[in-house]
């Protein structure tokens, strides 16, 4: 956690994984940075589970968590979604390759350049788009495997606490599941400046009543990233 007190006046909330919101908050630039008070409240435990994997060759990750939770990578590929997975995958030994910022971009992409080989999707209990069965339908025979599992979680007393106030709380929200458990727990009151990844990251928060509601045009952390920005910015400093 980092707390800065030049302008105490403006939290970032970020309820990712301590170890998501950890590589966020060390993204953000030292001059956006310095205008923020970090509070992590992760609303999602990543829970690795226990398989035997079968002899695997080629790999799909559609989250970062996939590469932290399974075996290391000896050369094989992963086709990734996202920079950070790309780079977690890269991390653990995997021929890491960015396929899109969506499960839907990996899909139509991979069925557009077919892959040689079956194809393993290690992911979540969790997870969105039908990747496996999709690819599978296309002719593109792909394993679902599920290693870890995404246990929500309640908002943390720090979290409930700075939400209690009057000043100005930037939250960036990364995944529907994740925003819907936040839109639940919430019980009003802040001056909420609310920053969605996705239209379907949007939905479920477009009934909160917040000072500001933007969309990312697109579903990357470096749009994600620059939000943040623009809308820290956009924030009148008493």
């Amino acid at each position: 956690m980092a707390n800065n007190a030049k302008h105490p006046q403006i939290s970032l909330l970020l309820t990712r994984p301590q170890r998501g919101s950890d590589a966020f908050w060390k993204a953000l630039p030292a001059d956006a940075q310095v205008k923020l008070q970090l509070l992590i409240a992760p609303l999602i435990r990543i829970e690795p589970i226990s398989v035997n994997l079968p002899n695997i060759r080629d790999v799909i990750f559609t989250s970062a968590n996939g590469p932290l939770c399974g075996p290391q990578g000896t050369g094989q590929i992963a086709y990734c979604v996202g920079g950070q997975t790309t780079q977690s995958a890269q991390d653990a030994g995997w021929d890491a390759r960015h396929i899109g910022n969506t499960a839907n971009d990996l899909v139509e992409r991979l069925v557009q350049s077919p892959p040689i080989g079956p194809l393993t999707h290690l992911c979540g209990t969790h997870t969105r788009g039908n990747v496996a069965a999709r690819l599978t339908a296309a002719g593109i025979k792909t394993t679902e495997i599920t290693i870890y599992d995404q246990a929500l979680q309640p908002l943390s007393d720090s979290a409930n606490a700075i939400l209690g106030r009057e000043n100005p709380i930037i939250l960036p929200l990364f995944s529907p599941r994740t925003a819907r458990q936040f839109a639940q727990q919430y019980k009003g009151g802040a001056t909420l400046h609310i920053i969605a990844l996705s239209e379907a990251v949007f939905i479920e928060v477009a009934g909160l009543n917040a000072a500001s509601l933007h969309v990312c045009a697109d579903p990357s952390r470096k749009v994600m990233l620059d939000a943040v920005q623009n809308v820290t910015a956009s924030i009148p400093l008493g």
